[in-house]
C-alpha cells in the first residue's frame, strides 16, 4: 500500500507539469498573432490565416512569394518582385512575401530594415508548409482575381515571366 500511494504524488507531479506545458504552449500560440502596433510584429501564417488572407485579396491578381533571408535565390528575385509590386500595385496586383526563416522575426526584422519590401510580408510556420507542401524556396504561388492558385513556381523568377503570367491573369475576365 506503501508503493502505490507513493505513486499518486509523481502522477500527480507529472500531471502538474504535462498541464503546465500545455497551457505555456498554448500563451505561446497566442502571442504569435499579430499585435496591431505599428511594425513592431511580423504576424505568423498559419493555414486558416494564410487561407483568410488570400480570400481577402480577391478581386485582384495574387502573388505570394517564399522565401528565406539566407536564401541567395531568394534574394536575387528580391529586386524584381518589388518592382513588379510597385509597376502593377495601382492595376490590380498585390505582393505578399512569407519568411520561412527558423530564426523567426529576430532574423527577419534586420532584414526588412536593410531591404525596403513595399508589400507585407508574414512569417510562415510549419503547419503552412506542409499543408501547403513547400518543399524549396523560393516558391511563388500565383492566384487570379477568384483566388485559385493557377500557378506554383519553384526557383526563383525573372520579371519577364511573372509579367506575362500577371498580364495574362488581368486580361481574364
Amino acid at each position: 500500500m506503501g508503493h502505490s500511494s507513493s505513486r499518486y504524488p509523481v502522477l500527480s507531479l507529472f500531471f502538474l507539469l504535462f498541464l503546465a506545458f500545455f497551457i505555456s504552449t498554448g500563451c505561446q500560440q497566442k502571442g504569435e498573432t499579430p499585435s496591431g502596433k505599428k511594425g513592431e510584429t511580423i504576424p505568423i501564417l498559419n493555414p486558416s490565416k494564410f487561407d483568410k488572407m488570400v480570400t481577402a485579396h480577391r478581386g485582384h491578381v495574387l502573388i505570394v512569394n517564399f522565401f528565406a533571408t539566407w536564401c541567395e535565390p531568394c534574394r536575387d528575385e528580391l529586386p524584381e518582385l518589388i518592382s513588379l509590386a510597385n509597376v502593377y500595385k495601382a492595376k490590380g496586383v498585390d505582393v505578399i512575401g512569407i519568411s520561412l526563416d527558423k530564426g523567426g522575426e529576430k532574423v527577419l526584422q534586420p532584414f526588412l530594415k536593410k531591404i525596403k519590401i513595399p508589400y507585407p510580408v508574414y512569417l510562415g510556420n510549419q503547419a503552412l508548409m506542409d499543408r501547403l507542401k513547400i518543399q524549396a524556396i523560393p516558391t511563388t504561388y500565383i492566384y487570379d482575381k477568384e483566388g485559385k492558385r493557377v500557378e506554383t513556381a519553384q526557383g526563383a523568377l525573372t520579371q519577364k515571366a511573372l509579367t506575362q503570367k500577371i498580364e495574362a491573369l488581368l486580361k481574364a475576365p
